[in-house]
């Protein structure tokens, strides 16, 4: 049987890969999907805000801030936090 964790592997890569290549919107898609079956992993919404942050829409680059910040305070001690504290650093510039 399929499981969501693994799913959302699949659509995190498919995601990253769309991102990579600037297809901003299906990224997007793809990496709300991921980030929906993981349950919550620091990487995956970290891959979602920089997609937010690319489409350079500003309700996105909200809700962009609002993961970096979620990340810093659910994940402190990983690599991933401390990206997210320079975005958010980067924005109250």
């Amino acid at each position: 049987m399929w499981e969501p964790g693994r799913s959302a592997l699949c659509e995190d890569a498919c995601g990253w890969v769309a991102y990579r290549q600037g297809r901003l919107e299906e990224s997007v898609d793809l990496l709300q999907d991921a980030v929906e079956h993981s349950g919550g992993h620091a990487r995956q919404w970290a891959h979602l805000a920089l997609a937010l942050e690319a489409r350079d829409d500003p309700e996105g680059v909200d809700r962009a801030r609002d993961m970096w910040q979620q990340i810093a305070e659910q994940f402190p001690h990983s690599d991933t936090a401390g990206q997210a504290r320079r975005h958010l650093a980067a924005a109250a510039a």
